[in-house]
């Protein structure tokens, strides 16, 4: 059963994943830990900036943010 979950979930992602590159806007979704979790192409070219680029530059300001409180 779990593993059918786990198909699922699989499933479902991969289905977010496909609708998100085909919008004509760009869409950039972060999760509570700070990691990108949905970065569209549209979102790649507005900011010129790879998924890999943008997730250093988000645990870097969330790090410098954690370290100033």
């Amino acid at each position: 059963m779990r593993e059918l979950n786990k198909m699922h979930q699989s499933n479902i992602i991969s289905a977010y994943e496909f609708m998100a590159e085909k919008i004509d806007a760009g869409l950039c979704a972060v999760d509570a830990k700070g990691q990108v979790i949905i970065y569209n192409k549209k979102m790649r070219d507005i900011l010129g900036e790879t998924k890999e680029e943008l997730t250093k530059r988000f645990v870097s300001q969330s790090l410098d943010f954690n370290l100033e409180e």
